[in-house]
């Protein structure tokens, strides 16, 4: 099995009961790096690693995403010839 790849970013959390389920809390940080909102959809994966010791997690996958920037009226155009060339304009 292919050993699991981390995150720089780590936090704990504990799990906590809010009415029939239990729940835990994502800090600011994690929610503004991944863009995350309310309800927005996720799914859970369990995962497990084999090795000298069994190892357990849940994967939280949060889907695609897509990131859009705007263009401060220039565009920079790479030539054929391999030269980043910019070209100015009034509007995108």
């Amino acid at each position: 099995m292919d050993s699991w790849e981390y995150d720089e970013i780590i936090f704990d959390s504990v799990i906590r009961r809010s009415g029939g389920s239990l729940v835990i809390t994502i800090p600011p940080e994690l929610i503004k790096r991944f863009l995350l909102r309310e309800g927005q959809p996720v799914r859970l994966i369990g995962v497990v690693r084999k090795g000298l010791d069994l190892e357990g997690g849940i994967l939280i996958y949060l889907g695609r995403f897509e990131i859009e920037e705007e263009a401060d009226k220039y565009i920079l155009l790479l030539g054929f010839d391999g030269e980043i060339r910019k070209t100015f304009i009034d509007e995108l």
